[in-house]
């Protein structure tokens, strides 16, 4: 998966009911190797313009608070590492600066786009 289609496949890949829904239980046997492109495995979700509220529904009551109100936490909490290495799937993460973000966030354009999503991101947007 590129980008949040990473962590997606981590979620995918865990037997933590999502959504009311084990997703790793239809995907134990089915996928092989997960493979990762540019994806941010953890995240300050420190958006500039807030973030949406989720509502999931199916879910534990005891879950922490951050892992209700994001699925990236969701994620991090319940699948934080390779959650089903132990049944042979196996996980490679490619990461790089391939794209380097404007230098000044009065830019336009598709440079300045990738450092304002840096920034929210990682908390840089250079390097």
């Amino acid at each position: 998966g590129h980008s949040a289609g990473g962590w997606l496949a981590r979620a995918y890949l865990c037997r933590e009911r999502y959504c009311g829904v084990s997703y790793g239980e239809r995907a134990a046997g089915r996928v092989a190797c997960v493979l990762t492109l540019g994806s941010p495995h953890t995240n300050l979700e420190a958006y500039p313009l807030g973030r949406a509220t989720e509502r999931r529904r199916g879910e534990r009551a005891d879950m922490p608070e951050a892992a209700a109100g994001s699925s990236l936490a969701w994620t991090n909490t319940y699948a934080p590492g390779c959650a089903l290495a132990s049944e042979g799937v196996k996980y490679y993460t490619v990461v790089g600066t391939g794209v380097v973000g404007a230098a000044s966030p009065l830019e336009r354009g598709a440079d300045a786009f990738a450092a304002f999503s840096y920034e929210a991101t990682c908390g840089r947007s250079k390097g």
